[in-house]
């Protein structure tokens, strides 16, 4: 039950970090300014970008 808990939140302060930035309209620079994501993340984000506009929080899981 703690280990849910503690998952939820983690997963709940990732989803506040994302509210702040669009991902489908955000620079590496602010990409790499969320915590957790760095260079190589943000890069992964631009990269899945062009092929098209993340549709949804699950799409965004799936191809990031």
């Amino acid at each position: 039950m703690f280990k849910k808990l503690l998952a939820f939140l983690a997963a709940m302060t990732v989803a506040v970090a994302f509210a702040a930035v669009d991902v489908n309209k955000a620079t590496p620079a602010e990409l790499d300014g969320i915590k957790g994501i760095g260079p190589a993340i943000s890069g992964k984000i631009v990269d899945e970008r062009k092929k098209g506009n993340f549709k949804s929080w699950e799409d965004f899981i799936e191809r990031v």
